[in-house]
């Protein structure tokens, strides 16, 4: 609990505080990993625990903690009867993130776009373009992003071929070389271009 208290942004560290101390809940903080910030565990066999990425910058260490702290509040009114990020938790996560969202926690440049998200809470952060992209920004991330490359180009994704084919709607329609198969892709996905 004290690396969270440590990595979140200092105006915040009393109310999430008082969070753990009202809810006990286990929280560690891991290596990063590419297709989650976070996530919320629980069963029959372990108690209840939250995992999160250690290299998120602190105002999403923060969103993404009461992220998943909201699935733990709702599993504990509701049990399993309500979808994981159903209208019982968007309700719950707005609560709860409602006390932060301030020019204090968050910076004033950024406040809108945390504030715009929470409308209409995502179940993955990173699925709001907007958001994702500030993230990286404020990680240093200078990898090459797929909505930079124009369509009929190559590239390649962990370690697999991609051609990007067109844009539908929100995301990137793409092809994977070796298999025809095809995928979509967020628009700020990092990539390695051919």
């Amino acid at each position: 609990m004290a690396d969270l208290l440590d990595k979140i942004p200092p105006a915040s560290r009393d109310y999430c505080s008082g969070l753990l101390e009202q809810l006990p809940i286990e929280v560690k903080l891991v290596r990063s990993r590419v297709s989650k910030w976070g996530d919320y565990r629980f069963g029959r066999s372990h108690s209840p625990r939250i995992t999160l990425n250690e290299d998120l910058p602190p105002p999403f260490l923060l969103m993404t903690f009461i992220h998943e702290l909201a699935h733990h509040v709702v599993q504990l009114k509701y049990g399993r009867r309500v979808a994981p990020h159903g209208k019982e938790w968007k309700h719950c996560f707005r609560e709860m993130m409602l006390p932060l969202l301030n020019d204090e926690i968050f910076e004033a440049e950024t406040l809108p776009l945390f504030i715009s998200h929470m409308a209409n809470p995502k179940a993955n952060a990173s699925a709001d373009q907007r958001l994702h992209r500030l993230a990286q920004n404020m990680r240093g991330d200078e990898g090459f992003v797929i909505e930079a490359l124009a369509d009929g180009s190559r590239f390649v994704f962990r370690k697999k071929e991609y051609r990007r084919l067109h844009i539908l709607r929100k995301r990137i329609l793409c092809e994977r070389l070796s298999d025809r198969r095809r995928y979509l892709f967020q628009p700020g996905t990092q990539i390695q271009p051919l």
